[in-house]
């Protein structure tokens, strides 16, 4: 149905920018408007880079039509992003040098993938919303991040999916697990999909995110890197204070 709403927006436009991913996006413009151009990072793409990579950082790092592109946020999924601003700006005639230097200033409303050091954690706050993909983005974030650090992770209720809700929130709990965090926690629809993996003391649970908050503060560490996701009724962003706080007492303890 959101499929459907969204093409219905491309009827007899000139021109169509769209992305690669779900496939029959592509397929149902090209039936409605006057031309559709696909962009993306993956082989098909109309526009594409030349070549790119994920530095250190996460951040993606994007040649196109021998212009370098450093974008200021972290993840994949944003290459793929930039790759449909790209297009927009090839389409419109626009410098692609200037199109370069503006994304690598672009920033994102806080708890989007927003990667900070606080006390002496790394957080990955992506509390402002949650869907399967968003959380397997997410995930793949943390994973090029982590290095040879522990990873805790903590998730809640993706909203609105409708029927299929409990079967998805199942299958990214595999995914979670398959991250290979040192510690989760969760609230919310993830609990029983979590409680059911046979994760012991590995897995922290609460009713709602102040508890587990406060929950997994105290089995924090110094260097851990946090991935902080859930769907904005959530309002996962609420366990933070509880983690800075048990930090910065253990910071100053030590001190």
């Amino acid at each position: 149905g959101v499929l459907r709403e969204k093409v219905s927006l491309l009827a007899d436009v000139p021109c169509a920018v769209v992305v690669q991913r779900p496939p029959e996006l592509a397929a149902l413009a090209r039936r409605v408007a006057r031309r559709t151009v696909v962009a993306g990072v993956r082989p098909g793409a109309d526009v594409a880079p030349d070549r790119w990579h994920v530095n250190e950082r996460g951040v993606p790092v994007i040649t196109l039509q021998g212009v370098q592109i450093t974008l200021s946020l972290a993840g994949r999924h944003q290459a793929e992003n930039a790759m449909v601003t790209l297009a927009v700006a090839l389409e419109l005639g626009l410098d692609p040098a200037r199109v370069a230097a503006a994304l690598a200033r672009v920033t994102l409303p806080h708890g989007r993938c927003e990667v900070r050091r606080v006390a002496d954690l790394e957080l990955i706050d992506d509390t402002y919303n949650a869907n399967p993909a968003s959380l397997a983005a997410a995930l793949d974030v943390a994973r090029t991040l982590r290095g040879n650090r522990r990873l805790v992770i903590l998730v809640g209720t993706m909203l609105e999916l409708g029927e299929e809700s409990a079967a998805l929130h199942e299958q990214m709990a595999d995914e979670v697990v398959a991250a290979g965090p040192d510690l989760i926690g969760a609230v919310g629809d993830f609990v029983p999909a979590l409680e059911r993996r046979g994760l012991g003391t590995r897995l922290v649970t609460a009713a709602d995110p102040d508890a587990l908050g406060a929950a997994v503060a105290g089995r924090l560490r110094g260097g851990d890197l946090v991935l902080l996701k859930a769907s904005r009724g959530v309002a996962l962003e609420r366990a933070i204070p509880h983690l800075l706080r048990e930090r910065e007492r253990a910071c100053s303890t030590t001190s």
